[in-house]
This record gives structure tokens, sequence and C-alpha cells, in this order.
């Protein structure tokens, strides 16, 4: 998938997939499931972007629900995003190694 956002072009397919989430989301019927999935992505120039996209599945074929949607941070953003929502490996994975 890819977006430009404020003239820059954020892309899945070349940015680094660096934490990935799945949530059930409740729906009042047998046949159908929805989740949320979100992606946080790197991208070689050090931003970070996070892709969210609500999917549901009736009678065992996947749809997205909308359009994905993107979040863009800056490096110093995405940092302070990452320290609330990912593991510390996934961190240092993204951002390299912190201090003790």
């Amino acid at each position: 998938m890819q977006w430009i956002r404020n003239g820059k072009k954020y892309d899945t397919d070349t940015a680094e997939l660096i934490w990935q989430n799945y949530k059930p989301v409740k729906v009042p019927s047998n046949e159908a499931s929805k989740h949320i999935v979100s992606k946080f992505y790197k991208k070689r120039s050090g931003e970070c972007f996070l892709v969210v996209e609500t999917k549901i599945n009736i009678l065992g074929v996947d749809r997205n629900e909308k359009k994905p949607e993107i979040i863009t941070f800056t490096e110093e953003e995405a940092k302070k995003w990452a320290e609330e929502n990912i593991s510390i490996s996934e961190y240092e994975e993204a951002f390299g190694k912190v201090e003790e």
C-alpha cells in the first residue's frame, strides 16, 4: 500500500514492519467476525507510520470494512508512540539499544 502525505511517500512494501497487532471486535452475528489490524512501519529515512485497517470476515471471506488509515510520525514522535505501545525488543530493533 502507498500513500502520499505532506509531499512524502509512505510505502508498506519498502518500509520495515516493526510491530503488528490484531484486535478482535465483537459483532452481533455468528456468521461474521471483525478485527482491527494495526501495523507500525519504519522508513529508511527514520520516519515511521502506522497503518490501521478494519477487516470483517463474512462466511470465511476477509474484506476491508473501509479504506486503510495511515498515521505518520517524525522519528521523535514515533519513539514516543513506541515507548507506550510496543515491546522493548521491538523498540530496540527499530531505534537501537537503550541505556539502562
